[in-house]
């Protein structure tokens, strides 16, 4: 019997411990045997790290990154890409989980068909209800161009820019240098999609969900929050985008729908549609928010430094 090729499943972990055992027990769990598991933890100040080193000392086949210093989910993949031997890459966060045969799906997809991309359908779980997101606009083995016509016209889906329901060679990571870029604050998983595809010919799309992905109440997508260096990231993403376009040459009716992505306003996980309608108009908007926010931030500051003195009745406070 021919040997199965190994998959490198990369985990960062940064103060994961109350989800960490879910998602690595569904990791040992695989029908795939033929797995190396690297965990890299961020300078976790929990318990994560600890955990972590149990479950190297349960199976072999899981090995630990340690980092003193939080540096961000980006420089822990990149790590763990570093370090990986198999001839298969996967990734999974901490927060969620797999199904038991995720892994032996897409790697026979991709040994069966020799795509240099797999990517499967996944289950978004929202509290207590469980939404099952399948495969886009198409199914089966298609071509890069058609591939990439899908993305541009639903370039903000999730199912397009995380890595978690994808499996990638590590050859070509390796050859073409493909990481994720450590100095975006966000949007990193988007940027090595659009690397990686540059370099494929063909993508293995698997309609069944293999993931089970975790919306966690009070997330940063939940709230709707802008991060420090969005709209850089935003700009970055965008031109990794026209540089796809350029290779890939989809139908040109979808081009312009990066450009909304790229301006949109971020709502629940997502981006509101009207930004794909009307970019101009919410580029506008976006500009005259960050100047709100800005000013917002600037008068907090100024309170800050300003303390209002006390009434003389008052007198010292005693502490």
């Amino acid at each position: 019997m021919e040997k199965r090729p190994l998959v490198s499943i990369v985990v960062p972990v940064y103060n994961a411990e109350k989800t960490l055992d879910r998602c690595l027990a569904s990791i040992r769990a695989q029908t795939w045997r033929e797995i190396e598991v690297l965990l890299v933890d961020d300078g976790s100040t929990d318990g994560s790290a600890a955990l972590c080193r149990a479950w190297c000392e349960k199976d072999s086949r899981f090995r630990l990154i340690e980092k003193e210093k939080n540096s961000g989910v980006a420089d822990s993949r990149n790590r763990a890409i570093a370090a990986a031997a198999g001839k298969y890459l996967q990734f999974a966060d901490s927060d969620d989980w797999l199904c038991a045969d995720a892994t032996e799906r897409m790697a026979e997809a991709a040994e069966k068909s020799g795509c240099e991309l797999v990517v499967a359908g996944f289950y978004r779980v929202l509290e207590r209800r469980i939404y099952a997101h399948r495969a886009l606009f198409m199914e089966g083995k298609v071509s890069r161009k058609r591939f990439v016509e899908g993305l541009m016209r639903a370039p903000a889906n999730y199912y397009y820019g995380v890595l978690w329901n994808k499996l990638f060679r590590m050859d070509i990571v390796r050859l073409e240098k493909i990481a994720c870029p450590d100095d975006l604050s966000w949007c990193e998983d988007t940027s090595f999609n659009l690397s990686y595809l540059a370099h494929t010919k063909n993508v293995m799309v698997l309609s069944e969900p293999v993931y089970f992905y975790t919306k966690q109440k009070g997330s940063l997508s939940s709230a709707g929050r802008v991060l420090p260096g969005m709209m850089d990231a935003r700009a970055e993403v965008f031109r990794r985008y026209c540089r796809l376009y350029k290779t890939a040459k989809p139908k040109s009716r979808n081009a312009v729908a990066p450009l909304g992505y790229w301006v949109s306003v971020p709502v629940d996980g997502g981006y509101s549609v009207e930004g794909y309608r009307n970019p101009q108009f919410y580029a506008a908007r976006m500009e005259k928010e960050a100047r709100r926010r800005q000013k917002r931030a600037e008068r907090r500051r100024a309170l800050r430094r300003k303390k209002p003195p006390l009434p003389p009745w008052l007198g010292p406070v005693k502490r």
